[in-house]
């Protein structure tokens, strides 16, 4: 993935995408600055060149890049099993967490996120608008 110096990614979540659903996604930073702000449910996480990230993509998180070159990440999507679990637990990853897991945004929030999708215009985007519209009743 690639973020071209001077732009952002607006706050978002990946429906269905984190470790509690089956599938981690790993970002390895290739080429990055420190000007790069990524923000994982309201921290700043400071990714450098070459180390490996798991982010739970599920909470809100949005990317601003203040640099003057482009953000550069190998992004892996992986597919949950026992050897995972096993390396999330040796780091401290809390199982009994994940079962607690529920998100609430503001309805201002969920009104950005929406706009987000509805601007994605896939099918899965646009269901996904459909579901925030329907809870948060916009």
């Amino acid at each position: 993935m690639n973020l071209a110096a001077g732009t952002q990614i607006n706050t978002h979540i990946d429906h269905d995408s984190g470790y509690e659903d089956g599938v981690f996604r790993i970002h390895v930073p290739i080429v990055t600055n420190e000007k790069v702000c990524f923000i994982l449910n309201e921290k700043a996480i400071q990714m450098k060149a070459g180390e490996a990230w798991y982010t739970n993509v599920n909470l809100p998180h949005s990317v601003e890049n203040n640099g003057t070159t482009d953000r550069v990440h190998l992004v892996i999507d992986c597919v949950r099993n026992e050897w995972s679990d096993q390396l999330f637990q040796s780091m401290g990853y809390d199982f009994d967490q994940e079962q607690e897991l529920e998100i609430v945004y503001s309805k201002a929030e969920a009104m950005q996120i929406v706009e987000e999708l509805i601007h994605q215009n896939t099918p899965y985007a646009i269901d996904l608008a459909k579901q925030l519209k329907s809870k948060y009743k916009i």
